[in-house]
């Protein structure tokens, strides 16, 4: 499932966090009928360990301080749209 979302950021949510919850739930249960079918992702593959213990720490680092970036460049994007937003409102 992790190597599923693992590309799916927050992005400061509201209508796109609904979104991001329904494909989550979408891979879980897919990710347990593959599980039940013995179908999975090697753990030489992606960012995958070879416990679950080393693909949350994978994980983890890919967030930190992978994201912090990402982080800088989404807020600029807010930034962006509410400088936009100043200058519609007083048109």
């Amino acid at each position: 499932m992790i190597a599923l979302l693992i590309g799916m950021i927050c992005d400061g949510g509201n209508q796109g966090c609904t979104m991001k919850g329904v494909a989550a739930c979408d891979t879980a249960f897919r990710s347990v009928e593959f599980a039940m079918k013995g179908v999975h992702i090697d753990k030489a593959h992606g960012i995958n360990g070879a416990t679950a213990e080393d693909t949350m720490r994978n994980m983890g680092l890919i967030a930190s301080p992978g994201m912090v970036q990402t982080e800088k460049t989404i807020v600029e994007i807010f930034e962006e749209y509410s400088a936009h937003s100043r200058v519609f409102k007083h048109e």
